[in-house]
């Protein structure tokens, strides 16, 4: 089955979850604001080319995880 393409929104709002156990309030803090900022600046287009390419394929990770993973095989 095609993976589905989580919202931008629910994508960052899982993003602070995860992260908010891992660091002091300060730290979190600004990344809420990074957050923010990605959401009203670069992240909806960025999002908007996800979208785009999602509809070429079945898996918009699997590409990504390949390459990634070759790249760690050969550095070892």
């Amino acid at each position: 089955p095609k993976l589905p393409l989580p919202s931008l929104e629910a994508t960052c709002d899982k993003y602070l979850r995860t992260i908010k156990p891992l660091v002091d309030d300060s730290a979190f803090e600004r990344t809420q604001k990074c957050v923010a900022d990605f959401l009203q600046k670069q992240g909806p287009k960025l999002h908007a080319e996800l979208q785009e390419y999602n509809k070429s394929v079945q898996n918009y990770v699997e590409d990504s995880f390949t390459f990634h993973s070759k790249l760690l095989a050969t550095a070892q």
